[in-house]
C-alpha cells in the first residue's frame, strides 16, 4: 500500500479511522515525527493544535494490516531508519523496541 498524503487542514479520508496507521509529519524545517495510531484524524488534530510548527504540518499516513502490535513495530523501524539516515527525529523513545510478531525487515 501507497502513503496516502495529508496537506496542512486535510482531514485523513473516512477509510483510515479505526484502522492501524503510522504516520510521519515534518515539524519546522527538517524536524520529523513518526507515530502510529488507530485514529489518524484524532491524533493529527492534537498535533495541530499544539501550534507553532505543529498547527501547519503535512503528514504522509499508511494503513498497516495486522493491528496495534504490527503498526508500534513499523513506527520503531521508520523511526530507527529515518534517524539512521540522519534526520533529526523528535520521536526517538519509540524507536527502541519491537515485539514479537513475526518476521520484520531489519535496518
Amino acid at each position: 500500500e501507497k502513503a496516502t498524503i495529508l496537506p496542512p487542514n486535510w482531514s485523513a479520508p473516512a477509510s483510515f479511522e479505526g484502522h492501524s496507521c503510522v504516520y510521519v509529519v515534518e515539524v519546522g524545517t527538517e524536524r520529523f515525527y513518526a507515530g502510529e495510531t488507530n485514529s489518524i484524524g484524532k491524533r493529527l488534530k492534537q498535533h495541530r493544535d499544539k501550534k507553532g510548527d505543529w498547527s501547519n504540518l503535512s503528514a504522509a499516513v499508511i494503513r498497516v494490516p495486522g493491528g496495534k502490535t504490527a503498526s508500534r513495530n513499523i513506527e520503531s523501524l521508520v523511526i530507527r531508519l529515518m534517524a539512521k539516515a540522519g534526520l533529526q527525529m523528535i520521536s526517538t523513545t519509540d524507536g527502541r523496541t519491537i515485539s514479537p510478531i513475526g518476521q520484520l525487515p531489519k535496518p
